[in-house]
């Protein structure tokens, strides 16, 4: 049996799940290295989001979207 992974994609450089970044080694991995970055979970990915200037409702439409493939947010 192969192994199931628990890991979502918030946003194309963020991954939520199995990771250990802290908040600022995930910034630090998008901003200036151009990485992907893995947090332990949403709360954390909600903080790397603020810090990365998205607004709130934003932050919460792009973890809706990578739970559920739903936007909360019209254009």
């Amino acid at each position: 049996m192969g192994l199931v992974s628990n890991t979502i994609t918030v946003t194309p450089l963020l991954d939520v799940g199995g990771g250990n970044d802290s908040v600022l080694m995930a910034v630090y991995r998008i901003t200036a290295l151009r990485q992907r970055a893995n947090v332990a979970d949403l709360e954390t990915a909600r903080q790397v989001l603020r810090i990365l200037g998205l607004r709130e409702e934003l932050i919460e439409d792009r973890i809706n979207f990578a739970l559920t493939g739903e936007t909360l947010v019209s254009s």
